[in-house]
């Protein structure tokens, strides 16, 4: 059973690598596509969806090398906490935009947000990336501490969007939903934000350790 999760984990975290790496590929491509915006392909990472996807990616990347590298007897605590960052993120991405829709309470707006390949950043990849990390990937007990990773990336990209609007610079979402968006709007999404990564986090890591216990239970027996 061991052999047959270590496979699994292996292809499914390959497949999050290789989407992660289309979604960034395409986040970037469509402001390079969009004549106004064209010289502003950077403006891409100011969506917590793309960045969330591309540490998902960078994670899956580091199971991957974990996974070689446990098999010589060697682990590294980074590679795991890296898809941890990933995992907490994405999820944030899929509960807040499907909180979004039914909010506004119109499916077409879901079909609209899940354009070409956002149907995997929006949902597919934060769902794979949840359940590969519970069920399938080599278990590594997470202590409450570890929390304060994807509390802290939140954290920094508030302030990034922040200094964005401060100087300036154009918002995330505002052209996307026609909205009014001010100093105190993007702080309010900012705390909401934070708020639900605390709590998927710790939630996330009793998880783990709920896991860790009985994976360590079955193998002493």
């Amino acid at each position: 059973m061991k052999k047959v999760f270590f496979i699994i984990s292996i292809a499914i975290n390959l497949i999050l690598a290789v989407l992660g790496i289309l979604v960034s590929i395409q986040g970037i491509f469509q402001f390079m596509t969009i004549e106004e915006e064209k010289h502003e392909w950077y403006r891409s990472f100011t969506y917590y969806t793309l960045d969330s996807n591309i540490a998902l990616c960078i994670g899956s990347i580091s199971i991957l090398i974990a996974s070689i590298l446990s098999k010589n007897g060697k682990k590294n605590m980074v590679f795991y906490l890296l898809k941890f960052l990933g995992v907490v993120t994405t999820m944030v991405t899929f509960i807040t935009v499907y909180i979004f829709v039914i909010k506004n309470k119109d499916l077409g707006l879901a079909f609209s947000i899940h354009g070409n390949l956002w149907l995997f950043a929006h949902t597919l990849c934060p769902i794979l990336g949840l359940v590969s990390y519970l069920c399938f990937d080599e278990s590594i007990k997470l202590e409450y501490k570890h929390t304060l990773i994807p509390i802290v990336f939140t954290i920094c990209y508030t302030i990034l969007i922040i200094l964005v609007y401060s100087f300036g610079g154009v918002v995330p979402y505002k052209k996307e939903f026609n909205l009014e968006i001010n100093g105190w709007f993007i702080l309010l999404l900012g705390v909401i934000e934070t708020t639900l990564t605390t709590i998927i986090a710790f939630l996330l890591v009793y998880l783990n350790r709920l896991i860790y216990k009985r994976r360590m239970k079955d193998e002493c027996n």
